[in-house]
């Protein structure tokens, strides 16, 4: 029996196949057979290879001016962790690649997530896009205390303005750490100061 053609291009690009419940046909006064609005699809989805995981996770890192939906990494789920870890953990890898897999991580709540975040955060060594993302994805992951204790230690002590600048934007959203931002900015040089706009708004 010849597939329909949906399922054979499916079928052709190796995507999950899923089954779907269709809607049930009645016949009309006038004799003419309709169908009624299914009232929801039933799915079961088919679980996806190592190698699948793997090729789906590279091509969402790769992607280009291509926002990838948190929900797309979150549909890979925990199967995803081993392959981001990984590229996150190569330092060969291009610096955006790592930063979103990092960021990846957190999306699908790695338990390794906050920890590799906070160490990424602190070390003067990673690039800035990679710092950028390890903040972004403690603040996600961390209980508020954790990233308030990390982003003073960060305010004060990261070798890189970019990130200092980062930290003291997080602060500044509760006024309760002014104090601590307008210290530091007060001892940031002139020339460095243009970065913390964002937390001088906020704590004028």
């Amino acid at each position: 029996m010849m597939l329909p053609l949906v399922l054979t291009a499916v079928l052709a690009q190796g995507l999950p196949v899923q089954s779907v419940q269709h809607a049930p046909v009645r016949t009309s006064p006038a004799g003419r057979v309709a169908r009624t609005p299914a009232a929801e699809p039933a799915v079961a989805s088919v679980p996806l290879s190592d190698a699948q995981v793997r090729s789906r996770v590279e091509a969402y890192l790769g992607a280009i001016d291509t926002r990838i939906p948190e929900s797309v990494w979150t549909a890979l789920g925990a199967q995803a962790t081993p392959v981001l870890k990984e590229i996150f953990e190569d330092r060969n890898q291009l610096s955006f690649r790592r930063g979103r897999a990092l960021a990846a991580l957190g999306v699908v709540g790695a338990p390794e997530a906050g920890g590799l975040a906070l160490r990424a955060a602190e070390d003067n060594g990673e690039p800035y896009l990679v710092r950028l993302a390890a903040l972004r994805t403690a603040e996600r992951v961390l209980s508020p205390g954790a990233f308030h204790t990390a982003s003073v230690s960060l305010l004060r002590g990261a070798g890189d303005v970019r990130v200092r600048a980062r930290a003291a934007a997080a602060l500044s959203r509760d006024s309760g750490n002014c104090e601590a931002v307008q210290g530091q900015l007060s001892r940031e040089r002139p020339d460095d100061r243009e970065y913390f706009h964002e937390a001088s708004r906020k704590c004028p």
